[in-house]
């Protein structure tokens, strides 16, 4: 049995004739209400094990308060927590949403597991929408949607807040070496299209361990017996606000379930060690998220590079930014097609901001070297100057309208002098063009 297992309660059940039963007879409850039921005021006894009773005697505005009594033939329990209904008032299951009594859905039903919960409160990666809500699972629908912008890595790509950078290792060292993983496998910018696995079989995870981050060891047995580490080094010294994993795999397997810890630390400039304490790895929280905790924050808020003046530079030692009497590098001018571009100054020094926004009929997307790794829908990007380079590369690409779906044509063939973007569509009779 697992060891974490936690056990709610235990039912017994006996076979028939069982002589320690025979005496026994089945519970029997009262239902109370205040104020009093006209034709039972001391409370209404449910026979025959009935568990259900609809009250018919109840007048509207009046505010009814129920109880629940345990029967036995050794007497009776204490009355249940009490229940109040007025007649004519909202509730959850009606199909309205009210908002000020702490509901976040209502479907019309008091089952769990559809989305909306029976207390009417959104489930883990649901989204629910109009009255009576309709709910659905998000997370993994390839359609970013504004409210999971900053948690949905699959759906929305890496979420960098403004004013902050983002900085990937440039190289990982490992306690442990195996032969389908190398320690290289978690250097740079992670595969945001893998997804976390759980219940991986041994070996399941070698053919893609160079695309996304394993745990190298998944193969050994008893790998909760021992203690493996793995080292990143980062090109730039900075202030760091968070420490964030991405998950391939949660290390648990089906026959082991056991949940995997690792421990996270900080190595300063000054080569000294700062705990971030230990974090369970779960696919529900991927991609894990560790806060610097207060105690390594100066008095003031962190400085990030977009936060110094043009004749500033951030100064990795003390925390802060330093007036320069040297040559900054420069990044050189964002050139994106399609689109307008607006600066927060007229260089593009070290923290300068640039913001790009497509023209009208063209979508932004990002990239890295020569792929797309991720499209936005609102074709807005903010870039940042950092060291002579932009922390992103963009492009505006015009919008994939798709082969028009109309019925009863059939698009001709283009003519020279046809301007682009165009097409000649012609109707055979009857047919009769109206607007496409």
């Amino acid at each position: 049995m697992e060891q974490h297992l936690e056990i709610d309660g235990v039912m017994m059940a006996s076979g028939p004739d069982c002589p320690l039963c025979r005496a026994c007879r089945p519970l029997r409850y009262r239902l109370l209400r205040q104020p009093p039921f006209n034709h039972a005021p001391h409370g209404v006894l449910m026979e025959d094990g009935n568990r259900r009773y609809v009250d018919r005697d109840v007048e509207s505005g009046v505010l009814y308060t129920y109880r629940v009594q345990t029967v036995s033939r050794g007497g009776e329990s204490e009355p249940s927590p009490p229940l109040t209904h007025q007649l004519g008032n909202p509730y959850c299951g009606d199909g309205r949403i009210q908002r000020h009594t702490g509901e976040e859905c209502d479907d019309m039903n008091l089952a769990d597991g559809d989305g909306c919960s029976n207390e009417c409160k959104k489930e883990p990666l649901f989204n629910c929408v109009d009255e009576p809500s309709l709910c659905y699972f998000y997370e993994g629908d390839g359609v970013c949607e504004d409210f999971e912008r900053e948690m949905s890595v699959r759906d929305c790509g890496l979420f960098t807040p403004s004013g902050f950078l983002d900085q990937w290792a440039t190289e990982v060292q490992a306690s442990h070496t195996h032969t389908h993983c190398p320690a290289e496998s978690a250097v740079g910018y992670p595969a945001i299209t893998k997804s976390c696995q759980s219940k991986v079989f041994q070996g399941d995870l070698s053919n893609e361990c160079l695309n996304r981050l394993v745990p190298c060891q998944q193969a050994h047995k008893n790998l909760h017996k021992h203690t493996t580490g793995s080292k990143a080094i980062y090109s730039h010294p900075m202030v760091a606000t968070a420490v964030i994993v991405h998950l391939a795999a949660d290390g648990t397997g089906y026959v082991d379930q056991t949940q995997c810890n690792i421990t996270v630390q900080l190595i300063d400039t000054k080569n000294q060690t700062h705990s971030l304490g230990d974090w369970g790895l779960s696919c529900r929280s991927n991609p894990l998220v560790i806060p610097r905790r207060p105690r390594l924050r100066s008095v003031r808020p962190p400085i990030t590079i977009s936060g110094c003046q043009s004749n500033e530079i951030y100064n990795p030692m003390g925390q802060s930014c330093v007036h320069y009497s040297c040559d900054a590098i420069d990044c050189q001018e964002p050139v994106v097609h399609d689109a307008s571009i607006s600066c927060s100054s007229p260089g593009y020094f070290n923290g300068a901001r640039c913001t790009v926004i497509c023209n009208r009929g063209y979508t932004l997307k990002i990239h890295r070297d020569d792929d797309i790794i991720k499209t936005q829908s609102d074709s807005t990007a903010t870039l940042t100057c950092a060291d002579g380079k932009w922390n992103k590369q963009v492009s505006c690409e015009p919008v994939d309208c798709g082969r028009p779906d109309k019925y009863h044509v059939h698009p001709a063939r283009p003519s020279s002098q046809a301007p682009p973007r165009q097409r000649h569509l012609h109707l055979p009779p009857p047919s009769t063009a109206r607007r496409l």
